[in-house]
């Protein structure tokens, strides 16, 4: 050690490991979006906003990159892109209530409780959904010759809730 100074990018909870995740850069500097995360979360949106256009041509098909775009600008005050972003991450991932919760808080923070309301009822169907989902389909198929109603009413006390038409479709197929 030469006494140089030496620079530690700042990288969030989830560190170097986002490059798991990740085809981009793996040259040892920290993720873009981690970089940009720790800006807006030390109040320096603008520095983060740098960051992220800096990869745009990269990242903006991400729906991640989007909403860190939308977290920066609002951060930054300016809620109309902030609200392009959060709608362009709604369009990428239709199925990720995170986009509509953000919406939904943006329309809320400038008085609009009706239409907020509306986004967060939506966002709560694509939860449920997403849950729904995450139930293995060995589970939503009954075994050849199962009864069926017993096979409706073992599925209910699994699930401690009631068939979606989907899952009795399933069930009857």
């Amino acid at each position: 050690f030469s006494g140089d100074s030496v620079s530690i990018d700042a990288v969030s909870e989830f560190g170097l490991d986002a490059y798991a995740l990740d085809d981009l850069d793996t040259s040892g500097r920290p993720h873009p979006l981690e970089i940009a995360r720790d800006l807006i979360a030390t109040g320096r949106p603008r520095e983060a906003l740098e960051v992220l256009s800096a990869h745009h041509a990269q990242l903006d098909h991400d729906p991640e990159y989007l909403l860190l775009c939308s977290a920066a600008w609002w951060a930054d005050g300016d809620t109309l892109r902030a609200q392009q972003a959060l709608q362009g991450a709604a369009r990428l991932a239709p199925e990720d209530p995170r986009p509509l919760h953000g919406l939904g808080e943006l329309l809320a923070a400038r008085g609009e409780h009706d239409k907020a309301e509306l986004l967060w009822a939506k966002a709560r169907l694509l939860e449920v959904k997403s849950r729904e989902s995450e139930v293995p389909l060995d589970a939503m198929e009954p075994a050849a010759g199962d009864d069926l109603i017993a096979f409706a009413e073992r599925r209910e006390r699994k699930t401690q809730g009631a068939l979606t038409p989907r899952q009795v479709l399933l069930a009857l197929f």
